[in-house]
C-alpha cells in the first residue's frame, strides 16, 4: 500500500470520527503502515539502460589521443577509421565518453571533433568525467539500493497504558550484475602494398644501384582496437619478424637488407614470403601473406 493510500484512509477515518472508536482508527493505521513497509523499499527502481552511438575516428593528423578524462592523461591512441562506441557527452559538449578499447569495463574520453558519429548524439547521457561507475560494454548499469532499509515506528493500542512501538524493517535489495559477451571478431587486414616487386642481396659493390630493402604496408582495423601488428618474413630456411609502425589505420615495415648468407646461392631469383599478423585488444588474431623476389648479385 502506498503513502497516498494511507493518507486517503486517514481522511476517510477522520470523516467518520464520530462513528469509529479510537481503537479501530489505531488498528487501521497499523495495518496500512505495515502493508506499505512490507511491500516497498524507498528509492528502489530498475537500473537505466545505457544509450550507445557508434561512430568512426576522423582526425586531421590521422591519430586521436584517448584520455582518462577531458584534458587528462593519454591512455592510448585511435587512428582514423577505427570504430568506437560513444556512451555519453560532457556538459561542455566538447568531449565524448567512450568504451575503452583495451578494457571494455572502463570509460575513456576523446575530443568531440575527432569522432564522426553514425547518428545524432542527442539521446546520450550528459555527464562529467567520474560520474559513471565502470561496467561491461552493452550491459545495463548495475545499481544497488545503497542498502536502503527503512524502519517505521507504528503506534499499537494495547491494554497497558501508553503506546507500544514496533520496528518494521524492509531488507535491502541489490540489482543482479550483468556480463557482456566476449569479443570474438579478429582484426581486418586489407590493401597490402609493397614499394618494389624485387630486391637484391646486400652487395652494393657487386650490384650497385639496385634496391636492397622493401617497404610493405597494409590497412588494419578492429571494432575494439588494434593492439599489435608485426610483419614476418622467410626465405631459404631463414626467417625474421619486424614490428609495424602505425599511422592512423595504416601499418608499415621495412624488410631487408638481406645478407649473402640469407639467400640461396643459385642463379636467378628466389621468393621472399612475408605475412602481416594483427592482434586486437581481446587477443583475436588475423593474418594475410604475400611475396616478392630477391636476386643473388653473384649470378647477375
Amino acid at each position: 500500500m502506498t503513502s497516498r493510500t494511507i493518507r486517503s484512509d486517514r481522511r476517510a477515518f477522520r470523516s467518520q470520527r464520530g462513528a469509529v472508536a479510537p481503537g479501530w482508527l489505531a488498528a487501521a493505521l497499523v495495518v496500512a503502515a505495515a502493508g506499505g513497509a512490507a511491500g516497498f523499499v524507498v528509492g528502489d527502481r530498475d537500473a537505466p539502460s545505457e544509450s550507445v552511438v557508434e561512430g568512426a575516428v576522423d582526425h586531421a593528423s590521422g591519430v586521436a589521443p584517448v584520455r582518462t578524462c577531458p584534458n587528462g592523461d593519454v591512455v592510448t591512441e585511435l587512428g582514423s577509421g577505427d570504430r568506437v562506441h560513444v556512451t555519453a557527452i560532457d556538459p561542455s559538449g566538447d568531449w565524448l565518453e567512450l568504451r575503452d578499447p583495451l578494457d571494455l569495463g572502463r570509460r575513456v574520453w576523446i575530443e568531440r571533433s575527432a569522432v564522426d558519429p553514425d547518428r545524432s548524439l542527442d539521446d546520450l547521457d550528459v555527464i562529467a568525467c567520474g560520474e559513471r561507475v565502470a561496467y561491461a560494454a552493452g550491459s545495463t548499469v548495475p545499481t544497488t539500493s545503497s542498502a536502503i532499509a527503512t524502519t517505521s515506528t507504528v503506534a499499537v493500542t494495547t491494554t497497558s497504558p501508553g503506546p507500544t512501538t514496533v520496528p518494521v524493517t524492509a531488507p535491502p535489495t541489490t540489482a543482479p550484475p550483468t556480463t557482456a559477451a566476449p569479443d570474438t571478431t579478429a582484426p581486418r587486414i586489407t590493401a597490402v602494398v609493397k614499394d618494389t616487386e624485387h630486391v637484391y642481396e646486400n652487395q652494393p659493390a657487386v650490384c650497385p644501384g639496385h634496391p636492397y630493402t622493401v617497404e610493405v604496408s597494409a590497412t588494419v582495423t578492429d571494432a575494439v582496437g588494434v593492439a599489435q601488428v608485426v610483419v614476418r618474413w622467410s626465405v631459404n630456411g631463414n626467417s625474421g619478424e619486424v614490428p609495424a609502425t602505425r599511422a592512423g589505420s595504416n601499418y608499415s615495415a621495412t624488410l631487408g637488407p638481406f645478407d649473402e648468407d640469407t639467400i640461396p646461392q643459385t642463379p636467378g631469383q628466389d621468393d621472399i614470403a612475408f605475412t602481416f599478423r594483427a592482434t586486437d585488444a581481446a587477443g583475436n588474431v588475423a593474418s594475410t601473406s604475400n611475396d616478392l623476389q630477391i636476386f643473388d648479385c653473384t649470378f647477375l
